[in-house]
């Protein structure tokens, strides 16, 4: 039984060993830096697009704003709360916002998408074979699959918000419902994530790793990315009173360590991704081993 544990070790090890030495050696850390750099450019447009779609059709502005912050809440711990600030402002003109919003996510999520593209063919070591249009068209189509599951996420925000405020008005009920609607928001938010980080292993490289392989990515990025969360709620507990001086320049600044971070565990769950493809997973007609064959 020993012997069995030993050697699950040093597999694991060793796995550790290669995908920390890949990382390194694909240039991950300045990969990470032009990846977290994009996703800052992107990060407003896309929750002015939110906001406008949910304004225009299911809600109006206010709630809107209320359920974009909640993902912010959600998703960017200790930090957005100056983000929110200046998205309640610019929310005071939606027929501004409903323009605005649309054209600058456009243009700057084919920034974004295009790094993504980028950085995911220097990881599975992926040669550009997608023409200029072709390559714009899966940058529109990644943009539409992220929009449709940040749409999703608001919905399940709304509905645990709905459910919560059922509880509140029968107490009675609580007891019994409260464990399960906890969980079920947590396993949405966790199912959520793996899916956005599969559908950009799958969709936006040029070349496709196996299916098995892309799952265990997604999933150790969900992971490390919750990881990072809890990490990162201890760094802003710890760093907070030291710049309480700088106010809301200190709340931009921890949201800026935090891109950084997601870039970070978005690169580490493709390495990982691409280690499995590698030694684990069976080759598809089109991924980097059958072509390596």
């Amino acid at each position: 039984m020993n012997m069995r544990w030993r050697q699950r070790f040093n597999r694991a090890w060793a796995a550790i060993v290669a995908i920390s030495s890949k990382f390194f050696a694909d240039n991950g850390l300045f990969l990470t830096s032009a990846l977290a750099f994009n996703l800052l450019l992107y990060f407003i447009p896309l929750s002015l697009l939110m906001i406008s779609l949910l304004g225009y059709t299911v809600l109006d502005s206010e709630r809107a704003m209320n359920e974009v912050q909640s993902v912010l809440r959600a998703s960017l711990p200790q930090s957005q709360q100056a983000l929110a600030e200046n998205l309640t402002a610019v929310v005071s003109d939606r027929g501004l916002l409903g323009f605005s919003g649309i054209v600058s996510f456009v243009v700057f999520s084919s920034f974004l998408f295009g790094s993504v593209r980028i950085v995911l063919n220097a990881v599975f070591l992926a040669q550009q074979t997608r023409t200029f249009i072709k390559g714009l068209g899966i940058d529109i189509l990644m943009t539409a699959l992220v929009t449709l599951l940040l749409l999703g996420v608001v919905a399940n925000t709304s509905f645990v918000t709905i459910a919560w405020t059922f509880l509140e008005q029968h107490p009675s009920s609580t007891v019994l419902f409260e464990p399960a609607l906890m969980t079920f928001d947590k396993v949405i938010g966790f199912i959520a994530t793996t899916a956005l980080f599969y559908v950009l292993y799958r969709v936006a490289p040029a070349v496709t790793l196996p299916s098995k392989a892309i799952l265990i990515g997604s999933l150790s990025a969900t992971l490390l990315f919750q990881l990072a969360r809890w990490g990162f709620a201890w760094y802003v507990s710890m760093a907070q009173a030291s710049l309480v001086l700088y106010g809301t320049l200190g709340g931009l600044m921890f949201f800026f360590v935090w891109l950084y971070y997601s870039s970070l565990v978005f690169i580490l769950g493709a390495e990982i991704a691409w280690h499995y493809a590698m030694n684990g997973a069976p080759p598809t007609d089109n991924s980097p081993a059958s072509s390596q064959a």
